[in-house]
């Protein structure tokens, strides 16, 4: 069974010795799915309740929650509240696809939330669309207009939230317009998937960011690092070495790297997600939530 980290801090073992780093992290990815697509929303979705009991599982490990989709499970709608109730600030995801008319789905979604007033300063950020150009569904250019069709949306309603488009690193160095673009970079970046050792994970990590950041600094841009994480379970080729220790050893080197680099980060993601697998992902992908020797987190969340 896995062990979650306790609900007070993250603890993790420096280097696999016997000094404990006790931290919080910036930001945290949640997703309120527990089930594949095919399930009925009462196995693939979670519950309020259930939401809620993570966010306050959550609040004792970060200050934020980054959410990809305001439509799939009602997840905005859920999160919003539950979020607030525990002290969180959530950074809020639409989903996009090949097809613009999702793309309207998710913007309908966002009415009806600043409508009702849950949309409000809670919010500090919002992106469009995550890796969408990375899995060649739609082009960089394509990508920025359904941007600017949002921001515009949500500037028109009196938001002033900064928007972005979460992409891989080598995406934003191709296409240089979506730095001129954004209002702040957000870039997934994840050495686990670039088959790196993992002691050279987070050296990998901000080498990888060096050029992106200094193109962004050039334009008064920051960059996010809006998913990176390393998954504590399974085995994949394409992959670096998954298990707990490593996990643990790419967090403690990475939260010091981020830590001395002034990185404002999501790590990804906030508990397992089993369900992946079943609906066609990668043995690895069901084990990115974070992994200690402590089940309390895992008491008080909804997993």
């Amino acid at each position: 069974m896995k062990l979650f980290l306790p609900i007070a801090s993250v603890v993790l073992m420096l280097n696999g010795g016997a000094d404990a780093l006790n931290v919080k992290m910036p930001g945290v990815n949640y997703n309120s799915r527990k089930g594949p697509d095919w399930a009925p929303d009462s196995a693939k979705c979670k519950t309020a309740s259930e939401v809620q009991k993570d966010m306050y599982a959550l609040k004792g490990v970060t200050d934020k929650v980054r959410i990809y989709s305001l439509v799939d499970c009602n997840q905005a709608e859920l999160v919003l509240p539950a979020a607030k109730n525990a002290g969180l600030k959530v950074h809020l995801g639409v989903w996009t696809t090949k097809s613009h008319d999702y793309l309207l789905q998710e913007k309908a979604k966002l009415a009806g939330l600043i409508d009702s007033g849950l949309y409000d300063d809670n919010v500090i950020g919002l992106h469009v669309g995550s890796e969408t150009i990375y899995r060649e569904e739609i082009d960089a250019n394509t990508a920025i207009s359904y941007l600017n069709e949002i921001r515009d949306y949500i500037r028109s309603r009196g938001k002033n939230t900064p928007v972005s488009i979460a992409d891989v690193i080598d995406i934003y160095n191709a296409n240089p317009q979506l730095v001129d673009a954004v209002d702040y970079v957000s870039v997934n970046q994840f050495s686990f998937w670039e088959r790196a050792d993992v002691n050279e994970g987070a050296a990998i990590t901000l080498d990888r960011l060096k050029n992106l950041r200094v193109s962004a600094a050039s334009k008064g841009k920051s960059v996010v690092i809006s998913e990176t994480g390393w998954s504590s379970g399974g085995s994949d080729p394409a992959a670096g070495v998954a298990s707990p220790e490593n996990q643990t050893k790419f967090f403690s080197d990475f939260f010091q790297m981020a830590r001395s680099h002034n990185f404002d980060y999501y790590w990804y993601v906030a508990f397992d997600s089993k369900w992946r697998v079943t609906n066609g992902g990668k043995e690895v992908e069901a084990d990115f939530g974070p992994s200690c020797h402590s089940q309390r987190w895992h008491k008080h969340a909804s997993v």
